[in-house]
């Protein structure tokens, strides 16, 4: 049976996870609320929690050998195994099966079965994004009433692209509706979904492969967009030539980069009278005279929130890429 491991050069660990408790005089250890005994008491050393490693992989139901010849504890779990069958019970015959699970997993905020149908690249990728929200995603309001397949397509050998759309509601009724869409392709006889965007909180924080544009600047600014970073980090990555300007659905601050290609050219943009406002200059892009434009946009603290950036596709329309605060992507 396979099982998982980790090696470790010392018999107690420094912890501080979840599902562990302690208190002093003596200090008494919980693992997932019981209290367990040990053999070796533990104890507070230059300000760290020290406890018996023993005590903690067995309460978790995980074997631990000690190797003397290289002086390593050895912890092995089954864990491993187990997930893997249940996320085998999940393997997706078809494109259409593959779609139809993870659509109803983002319907019941089950993290762990969205996971399930990920490509195994995708699941490398995204694995922390799920253990960060305990493999719950969306949000409690709106919740997903009903969705449905809006469109389907073949996009190239065992390669398949799915709309979806969402239906929204809160308790006073409905909330409109979200989109998504997926792509599935066929990996050893198995359908899984390789990209997701949009969605409804439950995307995994993955740049697409393909963003519309073979443009190298453009794919360049895509890899540098950061989130939770300060003003100071921003102004360094994209330099200090911005104009300030105003979210006009929140009236939130914003800083607006122009990627200008006519030398002199002055972006479009409209004014309350006192401010610029977050308007796009499709005219700018269109003509040329932009290649892009972003924007950054901030929160209370002075940290990135959101960005929007903007440029043509390949097929010369405009293309808006969106990093949310959430890590959600969307590609319009």
């Amino acid at each position: 049976m396979k099982k998982s491991a980790w090696l470790i050069g010392a018999a107690a660990l420094c912890v501080g996870i979840s599902g562990l408790a302690y208190a002093s005089n003596p200090i008494q250890l919980a693992v997932n609320g019981k209290t367990i005994e040990t053999d070796v008491p533990p104890e507070i050393k230059d300000g760290y929690t020290m406890v018996p490693v023993r005590s903690i992989a067995e309460a978790l139901g995980a074997k631990v050998n000690w190797n003397e010849e290289r002086q390593t504890v050895r912890i092995e779990s089954d864990w491993e195994q187990q997930i893997s069958l249940l996320q085998q019970g999940y393997a997706s015959r078809t494109p259409q099966e593959a779609a139809q699970t993870w659509a109803e997993a983002v319907k019941n905020r089950n993290g762990a079965v969205q996971f399930a149908v990920l490509s195994p690249e995708l699941k490398e990728q995204t694995r922390e994004h799920y253990e960060r929200i305990h493999w719950v995603t969306g949000i409690s309001s709106p919740w997903v009433e009903q969705f449905q397949i809006a469109d389907e397509r073949e996009a190239g050998e065992h390669r398949w692209e799915f709309d979806l759309e969402f239906q929204m509601k809160t308790s006073t009724g409905s909330a409109g509706l979200a989109t998504a869409r997926l792509t599935a392709e066929q990996i050893e006889g198995t359908w899984y979904i390789t990209q997701v965007l949009g969605g409804t909180d439950g995307v995994p924080n993955v740049a697409p492969d393909d963003i519309r544009t073979d443009a190298a600047e453009v794919r360049a600014v895509v890899k540098k967009l950061k989130l939770d970073v300060s003003q100071t980090d921003i102004g360094q990555i994209f330099g200090q030539q911005y104009a300030k300007v105003v979210a006009a659905l929140d009236g939130s601050s914003m800083w607006r980069y122009d990627f200008v290609d006519h030398q002199g050219y002055i972006a479009k943009a409209a004014s309350d009278g006192t401010n610029v406002m977050d308007d796009v200059d499709r005219s700018g892009l269109e003509s040329g005279a932009l290649r892009m434009q972003l924007f950054v946009e901030w929160d209370a603290d002075g940290r990135v929130r959101e960005y929007s950036l903007y440029y043509l596709d390949r097929d010369g329309s405009i293309a808006n890429y969106r990093l949310y605060a959430d890590g959600k992507i969307q590609l319009k």
